[in-house]
């Protein structure tokens, strides 16, 4: 179904567009589809489609050439920036107190810092989609090393961008954590999201999101409890959404 959000920017500052643009998604009827299947999480969901609503207006046309594009992580620091404005200027609020690129660092009970990993259990292997599944156990060759004591696989791992509180205890305040490509996907991104979302793994977010950049619209794959569950296309002034 197609939701129109906004409208045209002719006419408009930018700082009145920005207000507009999140103002409308609040009281929008995607917000309200997103809130029967996601509960408070659908607010971190709607942050991230307004900051792509921006970054598809303003800086996707730039951003991408058909001889070099630019770095995925200039594109996901204009999408954070985005977000981060939102919330500082109260036109939208997420979940938990903090948004973070590329951030690394969990505290474990009882000791210090450590860099956040997820563990990798037995449940994925039986709630992946089939055709993850082979990618699945790939990534855990590839990638993982075996704990001697429980056999469970321990993964570090560097989000693209999260929605969390700093310094919590591992499994708890992480709100949405998002992966961003250019054009074509990595199968392994399908992966981290099905375990950082695991409601029996260490990190436990509310709601994963696979962002796939193009110049045109964005595709946007939500993740819950290790199953991929919507996708949304957000394209300058509406949202496709199959509910």
């Amino acid at each position: 179904m197609k939701y129109p959000l906004v409208m045209g920017s002719d006419g408009v500052d930018a700082k009145e567009e920005f207000f507009i643009v999140f103002k409308q998604l609040h009281e929008s009827s995607v917000l309200k589809s997103l809130q029967s299947k996601y509960g408070e999480s659908a607010f971190d969901i709607m942050l991230l489609i307004g900051a792509l609503i921006l970054f598809t207006r303003n800086d996707a046309a730039l951003l991408f050439n058909e001889k070099k594009d630019v770095d995925e992580r200039s594109m996901a620091g204009c999408v954070y920036r985005y977000m981060y404005c939102a919330c500082l200027m109260d036109v939208f609020e997420s979940t938990q107190p903090d948004i973070d690129i590329e951030y690394d660092r969990m505290r474990v009970v009882g000791k210090d810092f450590v860099p956040k990993y997820f563990t990798i259990c037995a449940r994925p292997e039986k709630r992946c989609e089939e055709h993850q599944y082979e990618a699945c156990k790939c990534f855990i060759k590839d990638h993982a090393k075996t704990c001697g004591k429980c056999k469970q696989f321990e993964k570090r791992i560097r989000p693209d961008l999260i929605i969390h509180r700093r310094d919590s205890e591992p499994g708890s305040d992480n709100g949405l954590i998002v992966e961003f490509k250019r054009h074509k996907v990595d199968g392994c991104d399908d992966v981290k999201l099905v375990y950082s979302t695991c409601s029996h793994g260490t990190l436990k977010y509310e709601v994963g999101a696979k962002v796939t950049l193009s110049c045109a619209s964005q595709l946007v794959e939500l993740y819950r409890d290790s199953i991929k569950m919507d996708e949304l296309n957000v394209f300058q002034d509406h949202v496709d959404y199959n509910v």
